[in-house]
């Protein structure tokens, strides 16, 4: 990318294939009411904070509160006419975001596979390159710790850990089949609820409701957590590898820190 002018073109690129397809009637935006319920809490508690400190603001964040609480009661009127579909934006645009926009060097089919090894294991905005760096190291370094024993003095430690690896598996392999049109949100939900170990996962609460609409309007952030953390572990097993008997851990990351919020496949050979 040379140039400014270039960066443009894929960002249009980019909002082209990130563009969920409406044109087959409107679809169930129910999470989106729960959305803005906890928008609005959250414009409620920045009320409190600037009465004090930004009087002046708060006049306007009273009327921004108000928009997301009239918008949240608006869906929730229209909701009975509200139709169940299939709202992702297909297999080709999903895969042309990963690659293109997040370096992620897996295809579809490598990804679901990810998903499925273990039972219990209006537009999506460009800063999220982040993603699979930020949020698979979040997720592998829980597992690292595990595996170092940090944990063995707490007795349900190894049991947590692998509940919440499933618990970001389930979600995201909903996502992927919601952004195929294989599975209705309610599918998703209904499986990301099944498939967490435990019954910890309430398909009637607002976790899994949230993530998933999350996971609509940003197509790649639930593959984000998984497939992120093999692409950690397959840079440390390659350095480990390299290094023979000189491996450490604690050197591997203050390296891997130092390069920053890059790709993690950027991250191969630096």
């Amino acid at each position: 990318m040379s140039n400014y002018d270039d960066l443009i073109d894929l960002c249009d690129e980019f909002r082209n294939h990130a563009e969920p397809d409406i044109s087959n009637g409107a679809a169930d935006y129910s999470g989106d009411a729960m959305s803005a319920q906890a928008e609005a809490g959250a414009l409620g508690t920045i009320v409190r904070q600037f009465r004090d400190i930004h009087p002046d603001l708060v006049p306007d964040v009273e009327r921004a509160k108000a928009a997301v609480e009239n918008f949240g009661e608006w869906l929730q009127e229209k909701h009975d006419g509200m139709q169940e579909s299939y709202d992702g934006i297909g297999v080709t645009d999903f895969y042309w975001c990963m690659a293109n926009v997040h370096f992620v060097p897996f295809t579809w089919k490598e990804q679901r596979e990810v998903y499925n090894e273990h039972p219990i294991r209006h537009r999506p905005p460009l800063y999220n390159l982040w993603a699979f760096r930020s949020e698979g190291l979040a997720t592998a370094f829980e597992e690292t710790m595990l595996q170092t024993g940090f944990l063995d003095g707490k007795p349900r430690g190894r049991e947590i850990t692998y509940v919440l690896i499933a618990f970001r598996a389930a979600p995201a392999l909903g996502g992927m089949m919601l952004q195929s049109k294989e599975w209705t949100l309610q599918q998703a939900i209904d499986y990301s609820a099944a498939k967490t170990p435990r019954g910890w996962a309430d398909p009637a609460g607002g976790v899994i409701l949230g993530d998933l609409g999350i996971y609509l309007q940003q197509p790649e952030y639930g593959t984000s957590y998984l497939t992120g953390r093999v692409q950690f572990d397959r840079l440390m097993a390659e350095c480990a590898y390299l290094r023979g008997d000189k491996f450490n851990l604690k050197s591997f990351m203050d390296e891997y820190f130092s390069l920053s919020t890059i790709p993690a496949s950027s991250s191969a050979g630096r």
